[in-house]
């Protein structure tokens, strides 16, 4: 009787079929971990773009929570419907004073104007230049 003899595969036939089972297990273990990931959820609700230097957010849905501030109903200061009101050029600052006058910085004009709790101009406290009462430079 003859007894069948095994012989071992040469190394080279080894490494193909490692490389070939390589491959094969690479693409099926990446497939895998992709579908066991975390879930991607929802679109982001914003979109951030850079043009030239200047980063751009665009907001594509609605924000969740409570705005972080509201416009009054009514505003607190109407000027400019009388003809005797200051006409501003180019408002830079302004303050509310305890009293509840305003002090505005006109830039275009170089004056410091004070309005009146109802909003009527009161009076232009400072102007530039160099004598009593004027100002140089406001910031």
């Amino acid at each position: 009787m003859c007894s069948p003899t095994f012989s071992r595969p040469s190394k080279s036939h080894d490494r193909r079929r490692r490389n070939a089972l390589r491959s094969l297990m690479t693409p099926v273990l990446a497939l895998a971990l992709t579908a066991c990931g975390p879930d991607a959820g929802p679109a982001p609700a914003m979109v951030v773009e850079d043009s030239a230097g200047v980063r751009i957010v665009q907001h594509t849905g609605t924000p969740e929570g409570p705005p972080p501030f509201a416009f009054a109903p009514e505003p607190l200061y109407r000027h400019g419907a009388a003809p005797d009101n200051y006409m501003f050029s180019g408002i830079r600052s302004g303050v509310l004073l305890g009293d509840g006058i305003a002090a505005v910085y006109d830039a275009d004009n170089d004056e410091i104007v004070l309005l009146g709790p109802d909003g009527t101009f009161r009076s232009v406290l400072a102007s530039s230049g160099e004598g009593p009462g004027d100002v140089g430079f406001v910031r």
